[in-house]
């Protein structure tokens, strides 16, 4: 009732029906939204109010309460009406400055309200009544009063934190359950935290309790993107400025690269799974080190063969943690959230329940496009079968000018196309907020910054986003695409236009930065695949999904609120809104036929069809499926399917000869072989990586029984097995104790295995490893200082591990994958690699077709393949060569390393490398920079950094700012 009647005064303020009751309606909407436990909200409406205090007395005393603006120097003391809420600002603003004087406090707000009863009008006295109404939460949710008692730790412990210009004022919604649930004294939790609901801070206050407690432990935070690790440590970094607290984000190399040792009295460590993975099984002691450990993004455990890698980690942690660790799963869609805090915690941990706690509404809209009828119609949230309102007349077809040549009309947008129709709204949307277009897959993003260029060149009139965003802002990261992407690049000149864009084939670089200026506030539309929703807060306003499906899949039903709970950000807005583009949803949706796709959006929405959390481990059981994916004609591998994978694990050969078998017994229904195959290829992936855990874990000189029992253990100790039933509990106790035995008969040698568990590969794979370095350890020794010819050597090898399906190994040259490489090497940017490539009339092969190169896959290519997987497969190579006997004392493994950071990052020298890993992270402004430091003939050193402060602005100011902000977190 609360609500629906802000929803009423909020009406009333749009409706301009009396602008100057305007400032006393939102005083009442923003007190209202605070009393409703809506503080984000609350804070929106209180910004814009604006009182002139002489005048409006009582409402700047409510205003200066909401937003905790507590300066009293404008009150004159000639009034005893002022006097009177002076001293009640005082008192309360004293409060905030920790002398604490509640019963004071309490004290004259009575005497307050018994003078307003007295002396005031009626609307005066409502406004002051709410004023001291809402001193008393603010009191009830102040850090003072929540955070000692939760923290079980004195106030004088907190004081120098909560008086640090930065930190909060008082607990929001969500913050408070955790208060309430014991996380803030330690205890282990998994917690339900929506979008937008305070996870950062709340993640401070868990760091700060847990450092206040403990001297000499460490603090490690996962996160499953690297993105969202680096907006973890960039926002950690900022909020423990100028304390002895190191907040150091681990590089994706595998090497051993991070700071364990340091002046700073506390750590704090932000990796991806991987990352973790491999430091611990190069050095299992470090988990001696941790007192907490904080999962971000909680559910990616069944997120393919990077949720095996997740899932084994803390599987792993389990084992090597103290009793006493503090562990915190975070995530914002988690509806089994019992089961995975059994698994995580056992009976030690609390759940914490915030899905009923998000901090803004979504208001959700369909396209309507009926002959003349272009409308949006709003919708009940979410029962969208119930119409709420509608909007007429926002969406006007226009005729196009024809380009030259040009014989047939075109018009924008097209009736047919959701992503022209999403594009025409969000333009014209971007006014008043920040617009998001979501796309299915990253071709569809470039099609869609091709509609706008498009519509641009054929001087279209329409107001674009540039007008609304920071122009000199805009021009710099323009500036950023074009070097990065090259000049014809369509994203490139989608940014002139005011639209950036967001998906896994942009530069990593360019990524950063994209993010950065968006969360400014200093561009207001971006097109967007999922990437969106791997944890990066932006501040978006309107999100339009032109399909609902991802990669030809239909997106999952928790994906796809974690991607709405951007809309909407606290603070910012009072409420998100999504619309729906494709006018055929919201015309057809009562047919039975074709009404599937409302019926599919109306079952998404509603989260409490928000599917569990599984374990992609567990998945290694799944059906196989036909390549039509016809659930009445899936092929049933019930019992068999143990019996299926154990000749695989026994001998690798045997893939083909099963994959053969079931295509050609069930050709007839859809099981060709390389839908077969392609599937059970993942299968393998998982054994690997159950490979590389019981490499790492098994112990030496145990008999059979004895080393089945421990494998037992292993297993059990899985997500997997937590999940599963009986039978699957048989079959895995089966799995791995099979992938136990044939370990144990390949690599007899304990040292031997824990070397090859380092490599991260599998079995297999690791031992074509190790052949190729036993043969070739001449040539390595000979060229392992000449790059050029180290590349020519190893990539043979890196080339033959790559999946098939990586589209480097279809191009039509032979040659070419190892021209990109040496290219990449040599630091040479993807626009450059391109244009070599397209000389050449390089293409990739898709069948009988052929696909023109575009920029995107050679980002895709050069970053995706060679940086993360064939740096993988040369770090097999380095780990090996590097257990030779002799080879420590030799410069080759330093040497080695360094070389395995060029094919990651695509940098030649090692000052841009170095540079890079700082927090510059794009190539082209690391090599800038790194220029500074090779003319002057001196290392990267942070003082050297901030000597040459003038050189390196004169290249920062030519790009975004989000990289002068890296600056600053590096020189302070």
């Amino acid at each position: 009732m609360l609500l629906f009647a802000v929803h009423f005064l909020e009406a009333f303020i749009q409706s301009k029906i009396n602008p100057e009751l305007d400032k006393y309606i939102l005083s009442l909407v923003a007190a209202a939204y605070y009393v409703a436990s809506l503080p984000g909200s609350s804070l929106v409406y209180s910004k814009r109010l604006r009182v002139d205090f002489e005048h409006e007395m009582t409402l700047s005393f409510l205003n200066s309460i909401l937003i905790t603006n507590l300066s009293i120097s404008d009150i004159e003391h000639g009034r005893k009406r002022w006097l009177v809420i002076g001293e009640v600002l005082q008192l309360f603003q004293t409060f905030y400055e920790s002398e604490r004087q509640i019963d004071n406090i309490y004290e004259r707000i009575k005497y307050l309200r018994n003078f307003s009863y007295n002396y005031f009008g009626s609307f005066d006295l409502l406004i002051t009544d709410l004023a001291c109404a809402i001193i008393k939460l603010k009191i009830n949710n102040s850090v003072w009063e929540v955070i000692p008692r939760s923290s079980n730790l004195p106030v004088e412990k907190w004081k120098p934190i909560f008086l640090k210009e930065g930190f909060i004022n008082e607990v929001w919604p969500s913050q408070k359950e955790l208060a309430k649930e014991g996380i803030f004294s330690g205890k282990s939790a998994t917690v339900q935290m929506p979008t937008s609901a305070g996870k950062t801070k709340s993640t401070e206050i868990i760091l700060r309790s847990f450092f206040l407690k403990n001297s000499s432990e460490s603090a490690i935070i996962v996160a499953p993107f690297k993105a969202l690790c680096h907006e973890i440590s960039d926002s950690l970094k900022e909020c423990f400025k100028s304390e002895n607290i190191l907040v150091d984000e681990f590089t994706d190399v595998f090497q051993m690269d991070y700071l364990i040792s340091s002046d700073a009295v506390h750590k704090v460590f932000v990796c991806t799974p991987e990352k973790l993975v491999y430091i611990l099984r190069q050095d299992p002691q470090l988990s001696e080190e941790i007192g907490l450990l904080v999962l971000d993004e909680g559910h990616q455990f069944d997120s393919g063969i990077r949720g095996v890698t997740y899932e084994l980690l803390i599987t792993t942690l389990k084992q090597l943690l103290s009793e006493h660790t503090q562990k915190v799963l975070i995530s914002a869609v988690l509806s089994n959230a019992d089961s995975i805090n059994k698994w995580l915690n056992e009976d030690t941990g609390s759940v914490v329940r915030g899905a009923n706690l998000s901090p803004t509404q979504k208001t959700v809209g369909f396209v309507n496009w009926t002959g003349r009828s272009r409308r949006i119609e709003y919708v009940q949230n979410p029962n969208i079968d119930i119409g709420e309102y509608w909007v007429p007349k926002v969406i006007n077809k226009n005729k196009l000018n024809r380009l030259p040549k040009e014989k047939k009309d075109k018009f924008f947008p097209e009736e047919t196309d959701a992503s022209s129709i999403a594009l025409s709204l969000g333009l014209k949307l971007s006014s008043n907020g920040c617009v998001a277009i979501f796309c299915g897959q990253k071709t569809s993003v470039v099609k869609t910054c091709d509609l706008l260029v498009n519509i641009h060149k054929r001087n279209f009139e329409i107001t674009y986003p540039l007008d609304y965003s920071d122009a000199e802002e805009l021009s710099k990261l323009s500036k950023l695409y074009r070097d990065n992407l090259g000049e014809s690049s369509v994203e490139s000149k989608a940014v002139d236009l005011g639209v950036l864009t967001h998906h896994a084939s942009l530069p990593h670089g360019v990524k950063l930065a994209v993010e950065y200026t968006l969360r400014e506030g200093k561009a207001r539309f971006v097109i967007c695949t999922s990437t969106l929703a791997q944890g990066v807060n932006l501040p978006i306003r309107y999100l339009f999904f032109t399909n609902i499906y991802q990669a030809g899949e239909k997106i999952k039903v928790r994906d796809f609120h974690n991607l709405v709970g951007r809309a909407g950000r606290s603070g910012m807005h009072t409420e998100g809104t999504i619309i729906f583009a494709n006018p055929e949803v919201y015309v057809k949706r009562a047919s039975k036929s074709d009404g599937w796709r409302w019926r599919l959006i109306r079952d998404i929405l509603n989260p409490e069809n928000s599917e569990p959390c599984t374990s992609s481990l567990l998945g290694i059981f799944d059906k196989v499926k036909n390549s039509a994916k016809i659930q009445k004609d899936k092929l049933e591998l019930t019992r068999a399917t143990i019996d299926f994978l154990l000749p695989i694990i026994e001998n690798p050969v045997n893939l083909e000869k099963i994959v053969s078998e079931i295509s050609d017994q069930f050709a007839t229904k859809g099981f060709d072989k390389e839908t077969v195959k392609k599937q059970f290829l993942y299968k393998v992936k998982v054994i690997n990586s159950i490979e590389g855990y019981l490499l790492a874990n098994l112990p030496e000189n145990l008999e059979k029984e004895e080393r089945d029992n421990f494998v037992k253990d292993l297993a059990e100790n899985t997500l997997a097995f937590h999940l599963a039933n009986d039978e699957e509990k048989s079959w895995l106790y089966k799995l791995f104790n099979s992938i136990a035995d044939s370990l144990i008969l390949k690599i007899p040698d304990k040292n031997l295995r824990r070397i090859y568990s380092r490599t991260l590969l599998g079995i297999e794979e690791t031992l074509l490893v190790e052949g190729w370095v036993n043969k070739n350890i001449n040539l390595i020794f000979q060229h392992y200082q000449n790059p050029l010819e180290l590349v020519k050597l190893v990539w043979p090898l890196i080339f033959q591990l790559l999946p098939n399906d990586e589209p480097i190994k279809k191009l039509n040259i032979v040659r070419a994958p190892l021209d990109i490489v040496i290219s990449w090497s040599n630091g040479e940017s993807f626009s450059e690699i391109l244009q070599k490539l397209e000389s050449s009339n390089c293409y990739i092969k898709a069948g009988s077709r052929k696909r023109k190169l575009k920029v995107q896959h050679i980002v895709e290519m050069c970053e995706n393949c060679i940086g993360f997987k064939g740096m993988l497969i040369l770090g097999a190579v380095i780990e090996l060569v590097s257990a030779k006997e002799g080879i420590e004392d030799t410069l080759i493994p330093e040497t080695l390393r360094q070389f395995q950071k060029t094919m990651k990052y695509g940098l030649k020298e090692i000052q841009s490398i170095a540079l890079y890993e700082m927090g510059f992270s794009d190539r082209v402004i690391s090599q800038k920079l790194s220029d500074i430091f090779i003319k002057k003939g001196v290392k990267v050193s942070k003082n050297q950094i901030t000597e040459f402060k003038d050189e390196f602005h004169a290249v920062l100011d030519m790009y975004p700012s989000y990289f002068q902000s890296q600056y600053r977190n590096i020189v302070t």
